[in-house]
């Protein structure tokens, strides 16, 4: 038994659970364009599976926060993966593309659980220098899933059909289940007051959701982090059909996913190990610069009709190796600020998925080949993004986050 524990100690559980809700996001993605064809309908429509999925993940984040506050960070995270394995198994079997999306929103619900308990339980436990540290090391790991999940997908998409996806993540979601119910602790600290009433849960609920909401700080840091989310969601909605028109298997486009996300994690492990010896707002600063600059440079490639897979992605694991240096500080101050880890959790995560299934559903993959008008909205959201920091938080960073 205690060999088991220590395999699967608190940080590896949270890891494997955000991995394998990353993994359902991205695993069938390099499958878009074959499911419209298979359904015989508009690649838009395909990609509503996308949005569904988004949007069950943004309603997910909403609630699951909030109730794991009072009845435990264990018992939400159990009852969350027993939801996304019914609804992948509905999605395997899915006989129209309308019960896919379907099958595919309340997958997204399912998962929306994973990342909200991950921070609430860090909140939980760890000191804030501390908890940047782990969340940019977990992230670091938790990156490899989008980086694996597409090149694994296009090899089942190519190799099988896009179901075969499904079936992967059924399996791997009901494995996973096992450990949790067996291993996984509850972090939640109770008090000795007895059990809260129906009307009391809802009269908190609204007080600490009014007092963050009211929060000038917490708004724009949600904000920031919510706008560079955005960014990421907007490439993945239509990168598949862009890269198809470019010739690009299923399986390749996995690899070129595959470069960009490991931009992301060298990014983290940069930030992880020498992060510490600067401020947060130097490490901001830098983070800005270098999302700017690149979806500038990858605006001006799009401009020119340059369509090299290759460098695309590229510029765009750039980009990601700046975020990486953004997430992990907004993530802590967010939930620094919170008085409830879940709470806060959700409504950080929430946003974030959101404002991104917003972005998503208002791109159409028809005009797929010219990545201009994305490359566009994109860098013109990271300049609002740093906007909002220079003149919103940039100040207030060090005031907001307490020394260990």
């Amino acid at each position: 038994m205690t060999v088991f524990n220590k395999i699967f100690s608190l940080p590896t559980l949270l890891v494997l659970s955000v991995f394998v809700s990353e993994m359902a996001l991205d695993l069938y993605t390099p499958a878009l364009p074959y499911i419209a064809h298979y359904f015989n309908v508009s690649n838009d429509l395909s990609q509503l599976t996308l949005s569904a999925c988004l949007v069950g993940f943004g309603l997910g984040s909403l609630t699951h926060g909030p109730i794991s506050d009072v009845i435990g960070r264990r018992t939400v995270l159990l009852w969350s993966f027993i939801i996304f394995i019914f609804s992948t198994f509905a999605c395997a079997f899915a006989t129209s593309v309308h019960a896919l999306i379907i099958a595919r929103f309340f997958q997204g619900y399912g998962i929306g659980a994973a990342p909200i308990i991950t921070l609430a339980v860090i909140r939980d436990i760890y000191p804030p220098k501390e908890a940047n540290r782990l969340m940019s090391l977990t992230g670091g790991v938790i990156a490899l899933a989008p980086a694996i999940a597409p090149s694994i997908g296009g090899l089942l998409t190519q190799a099988y059909d896009w179901r075969s996806c499904f079936y992967v993540l059924l399996w791997v979601g009901g494995l996973l289940l096992i450990p949790l119910f067996l291993y996984m602790p509850e972090t939640l600290k109770r008090s000795n007051d007895t059990s809260p009433t129906l009307i009391g849960f809802f009269k908190d609920l609204y007080t600490d959701t009014r007092f963050l909401i009211a929060n000038p700080d917490f708004i724009n840091v949600v904000i920031i982090s919510s706008f560079m989310v955005a960014c990421i969601w907007m490439y993945i909605g239509v990168a598949p059909f862009a890269f198809q028109l470019m010739g690009v298997s299923p399986l390749e486009f996995g690899f070129f996913y595959g470069i960009t996300v490991a931009g992301y994690i060298v990014g983290s492990f940069v930030n992880t190990c020498y992060g510490h010896r600067f401020s947060f707002q130097a490490l901001l600063l830098f983070g800005f610069t270098v999302i700017i600059l690149f979806s500038f440079i990858i605006l001006i490639i799009d401009a020119l009709k340059i369509y090299n897979p290759l460098l695309i992605s590229l510029c765009v694991a750039a980009h990601s190796f700046g975020l990486a240096f953004i997430f992990p500080i907004t993530n802590t101050i967010a939930m620094k600020i919170g008085t409830k880890g879940g709470l806060t959790a959700s409504i950080l995560n929430g946003m974030e998925i959101f404002i991104s299934s917003m972005a998503v559903i208002s791109i159409s993959v028809q005009d797929a080949s010219s990545f201009v008008y994305i490359s566009l909205i994109r860098l013109l959201t990271c300049i609002a993004a740093f906007a909002i920091y220079k003149f919103g938080i940039c100040k207030r960073v060090k005031l907001l986050t307490i020394k260990d």
